[in-house]
């Protein structure tokens, strides 16, 4: 038989790649029962292997993906589809040194193999070398511009290392080049929302996701993301209509999701439903009052404070995500840039409140995973965090002559579905978190606003006055600020 002869006809190929294309779950199923099928008559086809590789691992099964790969490349060892594809499955089952050498022979191969460069890169990230990760992505475009992928890969890569503006061009350029790629799209709308009451990044203030985007498995991830962005642009109306949508595709719709982004939908989806509740304000203001942070800051969003005979409408500046612990790192990162691109964007000497800590003192992510992971001292582990939390708030507003006033972590609500002793680990850390803040707050020369008093019951958990969910506080806290922003700017 000669080689030809090992393949199916271009015609019967051709039928299997259009259910692949389709890149949807049940296409995917029929891919590989058609490459199947066509391995019954083909056992020696190496190109065939690597299909049903490529098919097992779109059904979400590297580790069976390996196999077929293995025996592609052992079929015909100077394959580099198949040594990049095998590459790849070493990188989703958790093996980065297998896959960089799987996809280097690829390279030695075909050294203008773009595909294999982005998948490299994506490797060298696995590893932490994040500059030979840059280096790939660079080259990877140099050979393909026209890789949306590449694009967008590149963009997350820079956004984590702190660059703004080029993850912004590398997210554009990757939904420009391919409008249906939802992944791209996400991730420049995201952080598109956290910019959207600035100047800098104007040119991207009129996107939003279309009917495409909302038909795509992150769908639920849109309309999260789209009701977040209008509760920043106080449209209570449209924030209404989105929360309804995520809660009308229920769980099924957050199937499509990762882990991560199903608890991100979740989360929001009940918070904001919650602020919706509250009427908004009627007052009109005549001055600003800024709140930067992660989540918390859209508790007060668009409400007025009554301060030295004076209406003050707090204005949210959101930044997704972040920990004291990014603010406090000695490497600048996404969450820095962003915080320090928030006090750029901030008319000077602007009164600024800051809503950062609480992140860092949850039982599944912080402190107490790190120290579990790290040992050490919690305290020592904490009074770290917050004099770097405080010396890069500092450095970053001191150019502005911005006034800053740092908010601490409210008390926790009882976690039912923690034991009684995590409960309490976490309220001694919240606990010892906003001492520690107090302290380092107080020989800086900066203001505490305090919320945790107020917020805490006689048995060391949430009282029930405050609270719209298991995390935030809501607009009835309003009178406590109020009263003790009165005093501190009267100082």
């Amino acid at each position: 038989m000669t080689i030809s002869d090992q393949n199916p006809s271009r015609a019967e190929l051709e039928k299997l790649l259009a259910l692949y294309q389709q890149r949807q779950f049940a296409a995917f199923a029929a891919f590989a029962a058609g490459v199947d099928a066509q391995l019954a008559e083909f056992p020696d086809s190496a190109l065939l292997h690597n299909l049903r590789g490529v098919a097992v691992a779109a059904l979400g099964q590297p580790k069976q993906a390996i196999g077929s790969y293995q025996t592609a490349v052992g079929l015909k060892p100077d394959y580099p589809d198949a040594w990049n594809n095998l590459g790849n499955a070493y990188k989703e089952t958790g093996d980065p040194d297998k896959a960089a050498d799987c996809i280097e022979k690829a390279l030695q191969l075909n050294p203008e193999y773009a595909a294999a460069w982005n998948n490299m890169a994506g490797v060298m990230e696995a590893k932490g070398e994040q500059q030979a990760a840059l280096e790939s992505y660079n080259q990877a475009l140099q050979l393909n511009n026209n890789f949306p992928e590449a694009w967008n890969n590149r963009g997350v890569l820079l956004l984590n290392a702190g660059n703004i503006n080029q993850a912004f061009n590398d997210f554009g350029s990757a939904v420009k080049l391919q409008g249906n790629f939802v992944e791209a799209f996400a991730n420049l709308y995201e952080l598109l929302l956290q910019f959207i009451n600035t100047s800098a990044f104007a040119d991207y203030h009129g996107l939003a996701p279309g009917p495409i985007h909302y038909q795509s498995p992150l769908a639920a991830k849109f309309h999260t993301l789209a009701a977040i962005a209008a509760w920043l642009r106080q449209d209570r109306e449209r924030c209404a209509e989105h929360v309804q949508q995520l809660q009308a595709a229920g769980e099924q719709g957050l199937q499509g999701l990762s882990a991560s982004d199903r608890q991100f939908c979740t989360a929001y989806g009940r918070f904001l439903q919650a602020l919706l509740r509250f009427p908004a304000a009627g007052e009109t203001a005549t001055a600003s009052l800024f709140h930067l942070g992660e989540s918390h800051c859209l508790s007060y969003a668009h409400q007025t404070l009554s301060l030295a005979e004076e209406q003050y409408l707090i204005q949210p500046r959101l930044c997704l995500g972040a920990k004291a612990f990014h603010l406090a790192a000695k490497n600048g990162n996404r969450y820095q840039a962003m915080v320090t691109a928030q006090m750029a964007a901030l008319p000077g000497a602007s009164t600024v409140l800051l809503s950062f800590g609480e992140i860092d003192c949850r039982l599944d992510e912080g402190f107490l995973p790190a120290q579990q992971k790290r040992g050490g001292r919690l305290e020592a582990m904490v009074e770290e965090t917050v004099c770097g939390y405080l010396d890069f708030l500092l450095q970053a507003a001191s150019r502005y002559k911005h006034r800053l006033l740092v908010m601490n972590v409210p008390a926790p609500v009882f976690n039912d579905q923690h034991s009684a002793a995590s409960n309490g680990q976490r309220a001694e850390l919240i606990s010892l978190f906003n001492q520690t803040l107090e302290q380092q707050a107080g020989s800086r020369a900066l203001s505490v606003i305090d919320v945790h008093t107020a917020s805490i019951g006689k048995d060391g958990f949430a009282n029930t006055g405050h609270h719209l969910d298991g995390i935030h506080l809501g607009p009835s806290m309003l009178p406590i600020l109020e009263a003790q922003l009165q005093k501190l700017l009267a100082d």
